[in-house]
């Protein structure tokens, strides 16, 4: 486990001070204040547990699922605390203005579950709760909810073949991004970007992989009834697949 030594810049941690000082505390995670209930500590708990296991909009964009079972286990260790009267108590004994100070000879709340994170945040397009310091990219393109975007990528569907990858081209450059910023928001290969954009199933995974990317590449660019593009593409590339066993 880390420590923090607010008296020695180095610390105990072996980190920056300024990034150790960024650190989160269990309230943080929780998004909760100190003060708080334990109704509320268990309400802001489930509610987040939500979004990161049943993959809310708010996943789009977190960088893979090591980092999502970071968070996960991040935030089961502050609820553990935080829902426990006597190691709440403890725990807040430990803070010293709002950042967990050096260890003690009796500190051992947390010695085996709890590991302070610093997160990586892509550029500037990091969005964070009036408290929570977990980190979540933009999860769409800017302006994809202009009404006559919208109006175009409809026509674009109705227009194109939405089977074939060139609908994907089609519809990222009407919403004005480029396969890089694709790539870094969802976290989709960019080999993969490429392989669904040109029809190159040989270079791509299963179906039920490459659907799942196409959702997270649709959602990115807001597309309406992205299922159709979805269902169509799957079919041809499980139809290719099959042809090759």
């Amino acid at each position: 486990m880390n420590h923090i030594n607010l008296s020695n810049p180095a610390n105990d941690s072996g980190l920056p001070l300024a990034a150790v000082l960024a650190q989160p505390n269990f309230y943080e995670i929780l998004n909760v204040d100190t003060n708080a209930s334990r109704l509320m500590i268990r309400e802001s708990y489930l509610r987040l547990k939500n979004v990161y296991t049943n993959g809310g909009d708010g996943l789009y964009g977190v960088a893979g699922e090591a980092d999502l079972a970071r968070h996960i286990g991040e935030l089961e260790s502050a609820f553990e605390v935080l829902n426990d009267d006597t190691r709440r108590a403890e725990y807040d004994r430990k803070l010293v203005g709002g950042v967990l100070a050096t260890k003690s000879p009796d500190w051992n709340i947390e010695a085996e579950s709890w590991a302070p994170a610093v997160s990586s945040p892509v550029g500037n397009e990091v969005i964070q709760t009036s408290r929570s310091t977990l980190k979540v990219t933009r999860t769409h393109a800017n302006g994809c909810y202009n009404k006559d975007l919208q109006e175009k990528l409809s026509q674009a569907m109705e227009d194109g073949d939405i089977g074939d990858g060139s609908i994907l081209v089609r519809l990222r450059e009407l919403v004005g991004v480029n396969q890089q910023e694709i790539q870094e928001r969802t976290k989709i290969l960019l080999e993969y970007i490429r392989g669904m954009e040109n029809n190159r199933f040989d270079c791509l995974p299963q179906v039920v992989y490459v659907k799942g990317f196409m959702r997270s590449y649709l959602r990115y660019l807001n597309v309406p009834n992205l299922e159709k593009i979805v269902s169509a593409y799957a079919a041809r590339l499980e139809a290719w697949q099959a042809g090759q066993k």
